[in-house]
């Protein structure tokens, strides 16, 4: 090793030892605190007017809307254009829009990191928080989130939202389309809506009706609620349906997996893939007023006895077809399945 090499080693290690101790003489003599007192986003309150239209364009914000404690309406957030990002609030009639300006560089120090760092582990000074009266019913809910929208105890005529992030809890949405990485739907219902391009969808004790469905590499669980006049098209996708109703739902794609407990069926329920895995546990009531119509190519397929003795699956030589139908009298409901491959259990 070079003579000057092995100096400039040494330097290095002495630098990184006083930066050390610096860094723990500034600890106990409150620099930290210093630092964070000085770097600390400013808290914004305030009164606005009632509103129908909510328009966001947000790169680093979280959005959440909630109850109001006292039946008025608020907004609430930090400024801190360095971290941040500057946010443009601008409120007209009925109209309320919160924006970043996508062309601002935010240029910022070792101080301000460290800052806001410190700041954030006690505090989410992304979020801006509107406050609005329960059961409030807003026209429209458009625009883009880079990070999260939180929806509470809403009611929404029309929402054209893409987003990171999507929950909702008590939330009733008549149309609209929304393109989220995650979607949480809790004790909410929907009609009408578009639902596209999501990687993990989730609904517990909800409702969706003549909605679509569609993604690519895209989850769905789902517990408790129905799916009414409902058009699923997935690709290398898993589907986890418990104690769910089924009522004119068609599922296509390939590669997917669909396995579902206690599931109830009414009218026509049309499953068509290639190449998937298909696990139905049917719940007792309608077993028998059910039509079935299943056929997989060169994979197994299994029926329980209470619905047919074996004997009643039929297969053909060529491809090795497997087929079961069954037809009853006053059905209420007819599933269909066709597979080009893949297991079938229907039990």
């Amino acid at each position: 090793m070079k003579t000057t090499t092995k100096v400039l080693l040494s330097l290095s290690f002495i630098f990184i030892g006083l930066g050390a101790i610096g860094l723990l003489w500034g600890e106990r003599t409150g620099g930290l605190e210093d630092i964070q007192k000085a770097t600390a986003p400013t808290s914004i309150r305030k009164d606005i007017s009632s509103f129908k239209d909510l328009e966001l364009d947000l790169t680093s914000h979280d959005v959440i809307i909630q109850p109001s404690e006292d039946q008025n309406w608020h907004l609430s957030y930090y400024n801190d254009d360095k971290m941040l990002g500057k946010l443009d609030v601008t409120q007209s009639g009925d109209s309320l829009s919160l924006k970043q300006d996508s062309k601002e560089t935010i240029v910022t120090g070792t101080i301000s990191i460290l800052g806001f760092y410190l700041n954030s582990q006690t505090k989410d000074y992304a979020d801006i928080v509107i406050s609005v009266p329960k059961d409030t019913t807003l026209d429209n809910l458009t625009g883009f989130s880079g990070r999260s929208v939180e929806l509470y105890a809403l009611k929404l005529d029309n929402i054209d939202l893409t987003a990171d992030y999507v929950t909702t809890d008590d939330v009733h949405i008549a149309k609209g389309k929304v393109s989220p990485r995650t979607l949480h739907l809790t004790n909410s219902s929907a009609d009408k809506l578009n639902i596209t391009d999501y990687d993990y969808l989730s609904m517990i004790n909800s409702n969706l009706k003549n909605s679509q469905l569609e993604t690519n590499y895209g989850d769905f669980d789902m517990d408790k609620g129905l799916l009414q006049n409902v058009t699923m098209k997935h690709d290398d996708s898993a589907l986890s349906l418990k104690n769910v109703e089924l009522d004119n739902v068609s599922l296509s794609g390939e590669y997917n997996s669909l396995s579902s407990n206690n599931l109830r069926l009414k009218n026509l329920i049309d499953i068509s893939n290639a190449y998937s895995a298909i696990d139905i546990n049917l719940a007792k009531e309608g077993r028998g007023s059910t039509n079935f119509n299943l056929k997989v190519t060169d994979s197994e397929l299994t029926v329980s006895d209470d619905l047919s003795e074996s004997t009643q699956i039929t297969s053909t030589d060529q491809n090795t077809v497997h087929q079961f139908t069954k037809q009853v009298k006053n059905n209420t409901a007819t599933l269909t399945i066709s597979n080009k491959e893949g297991e079938i259990t229907v039990k």
